[in-house]
C-alpha cells in the first residue's frame, strides 16, 4: 500500500490551526456565505489522525463508501474490490497509481478525531444562529500526482475543502442556478459558468470555502494531494414552510380554484407565515431534528476490532428514533427521508412506512424481496449510513 498517500509529518515550522480557531473561521466563512480562501497556516492536526492506506486496508463494504474517480469517470467497483464487497489494496493501490483519485464518504463515521471535529462545528454554528438540515458531514479526497478526480460540478450544500497534504489547483465560479436543492443532473462545461471567482493552489493547512451552487473542479499538479471536506447543509425557507404546516391550518389547505391560471390574490400564506406561534414550533422542530442528526457518527468503531457477521437474524435499531419524515402521497406513492436517506417509489411503499414506524427490527423482518439477500444489503448500506447501528442479543 506504499503507493497510497500516508499521514503527513506535523508541519516543521510555521501556524498550525487550532481546533478552536478553525471551528471560528469556518463559522465565520459559513455565516457570510461567499467564495473565500485562507491560507495563513500551514498544518492541521486532524491530518495526523488520518491514514488513507489504513482504512483503505481495513474498512469492509467498500461500495459503500469508496468510489475511484478519473476524470470524473467512475471506475466500476468490481475491478478493485473483493467478492465480499471489501476493498482489495492492492487493487485499489494499482488504480491510484493509474491516476483514479480515493473518495472516502462519511469520514466521520471512520475517524474519531474527524467526528469530534464535526461535532465541534456542529454545536459552534448552532450557537451562532445557523440552522442545518442535519450534521456536519465528511469526506476525503487522495488524488496522485497530475490527476482530476471529480468532474466539473456544483452540490447542493456548502462545503468548506481542509488542504491536508500536497497541492491541488482549483477553479470556483459563480453560481449558475441559485440556492439548489439538489446535485445538477448533468456535469457541466466550462461554457455553462458565469465568471471565475476563484482560482489559486492549496498547499497544506490551506481552506476554501464554497457555497452551494458554485461549479467547482481541482487537479494535483507534481505532487499527490490529500484533502477532506465537511458538508453543511443549512435549512432554508421550503424547510420551514414543511415544518410549519403541521402547526399552520392554512398551509395545509387545499388551493383555491386557478381563475386563469393563476392564484388570486390570497393572504392565507402570508398569514400563515407570519404566525409567531406556528413559525416558532417550526424552528423548534428544526432544530430538534439537527439535534437528533448530530448524535450519529458520535464516535466510530475502532476499525481493529471485528464485527460480528451481519445476518438475518441481526438486529438494528434507528440512531434518530424521531428524524424520519415519511410523506405518503395520494397515488399510494411515499417518500422517506431520514439524514442521507431518501428513498421513493411506490413499489417500496410498504418498506418506508415500516422503516418509519420501527425503531428496532431483526433484518429478515424488512419487507423486502428477495429475501435475505436485498435485506442484508439494504441494512448494511442504512449501517454504513449511520441511520441504523447494530444491537447487541
Amino acid at each position: 500500500m506504499s503507493a497510497l498517500p500516508a499521514s503527513p509529518p506535523a508541519a516543521a515550522s510555521g501556524s498550525a490551526w487550532s481546533d478552536d480557531v478553525l471551528v471560528a473561521t469556518l463559522v465565520a466563512l459559513m455565516r457570510a456565505g461567499a467564495i473565500a480562501s485562507e491560507t495563513s497556516h500551514d498544518d492541521y492536526a486532524v491530518a495526523r489522525a488520518i491514514d488513507v492506506p489504513k482504512l483503505v486496508a481495513t474498512q469492509t463494504k467498500a461500495v459503500d463508501w469508496l468510489s475511484l474517480v478519473r476524470a470524473g469517470s467512475v471506475l466500476d467497483a468490481s475491478v478493485w474490490s473483493l467478492p465480499e464487497g471489501s476493498p482489495d489494496a492492492r487493487r485499489v493501490a494499482s488504480a491510484y497509481r493509474a491516476g483514479y483519485s480515493l473518495v472516502m464518504r462519511r469520514l466521520h463515521l471512520r475517524v474519531p478525531a474527524v467526528a469530534a471535529l464535526a461535532r465541534r462545528l456542529d454545536q459552534a454554528l448552532a450557537d451562532a444562529g445557523v440552522l442545518l438540515r442535519q450534521a456536519i458531514r465528511s469526506n476525503l479526497f487522495a488524488s496522485p500526482a497530475g490527476a482530476t478526480g471529480l468532474a466539473l460540478h456544483y452540490d447542493d450544500h456548502d462545503v468548506a475543502v481542509l488542504q491536508l497534504s500536497g497541492e491541488k489547483r482549483w477553479t470556483v465560479y459563480e453560481p449558475v442556478y441559485r440556492h439548489p436543492l439538489e446535485h445538477p443532473a448533468k456535469h457541466l462545461e466550462p461554457e455553462d459558468c458565469r465568471e471565475c471567482a476563484f482560482e489559486g493552489v492549496l498547499r497544506p493547512g490551506g481552506l476554501l470555502f464554497i457555497p452551494r451552487g458554485c461549479p467547482h473542479r481541482a487537479h494535483t499538479t507534481e505532487a499527490p494531494s490529500v484533502h477532506i471536506t465537511l458538508g453543511a447543509t443549512r435549512c432554508t425557507w421550503l424547510d420551514l414552510v414543511q415544518a410549519a404546516a403541521p402547526h399552520a391550518e392554512a398551509l395545509r389547505a387545499d388551493l383555491p380554484p386557478l381563475a386563469g391560471g393563476r392564484l388570486d390574490s390570497d393572504e392565507r400564506l402570508a398569514r400563515a407565515l407570519m404566525d409567531d406561534e406556528a413559525v416558532a414550533a417550526a424552528l423548534g422542530d428544526l432544530a430538534e431534528r439537527w439535534t437528533q442528526t448530530a448524535t450519529v457518527g458520535a464516535g466510530p468503531p475502532d476499525w481493529d476490532v471485528p464485527s460480528a457477521p451481519l445476518t438475518p437474524a441481526s438486529l438494528v435499531r434507528r440512531t434518530v428514533a424521531s428524524l424520519s419524515v415519511l410523506v405518503e402521497h395520494a397515488d399510494g406513492d411515499a417518500t422517506l427521508c431520514n439524514q442521507s436517506l431518501r428513498l421513493r417509489g411506490a413499489r417500496d411503499a410498504a418498506l418506508l412506512r415500516f422503516l418509519h414506524e420501527r425503531e428496532q427490527f431483526a433484518v429478515h423482518e424488512l419487507p423486502l424481496e428477495p429475501a435475505p439477500v436485498a435485506q442484508l444489503e439494504l441494512v448494511e448500506r442504512l449501517l454504513s449510513d449511520g441511520v441504523l447501528e447494530r444491537v447487541e442479543a
